[in-house]
């Protein structure tokens, strides 16, 4: 996430219109969501699945003794949504969008995201494998 947070702010500030599409729900739209709440990004397309992704999906192996897939799983380009530009504009002082809670714009924007992915990650819950 931190890796991409300062191309994605400038380009949300420019008020470029961005697809995105996402491989799973449970990680990386909610990654990715989280990211442009964090970037305060305009949203133009709601997330949604893609009626255009892949066919296949790629699954943890299944425990010996299982009988059902669980776990992590992914399918390229399941969800699609976009955005345009900034609802709103704060200064971080390296060009960003400041995230709530920041009023004093003390952490950068990929500390903000870096932060952000932590979080996520402890809270990361995989959805049914569809």
């Amino acid at each position: 996430m931190a890796g991409w947070a300062p191309d994605l702010s400038a380009a949300l500030q420019r008020g470029y219109l961005a697809f995105f599409s996402c491989a799973n729900d449970y990680s990386d739209l909610r990654g990715e969501v989280a990211m442009h709440e964090l970037l305060g990004s305009r949203r133009v397309l709601p997330p949604r699945k893609n009626p255009f992704h892949a066919m296949s999906i790629v699954t943890e192996p299944i425990p010996d003794g299982a009988t059902v897939r669980s776990g992590e799983w992914c399918r390229a380009n399941f969800f699609i949504y976009a955005v345009r530009g900034l609802e709103r504009r704060q200064d971080l002082g390296d060009g960003a969008s400041s995230p709530p809670g920041d009023t004093d714009g003390s952490k950068s924007l990929q500390a903000h995201a870096r932060e952000l992915a932590r979080f996520l990650k402890q809270t990361q819950q995989p959805s049914p494998v569809p």
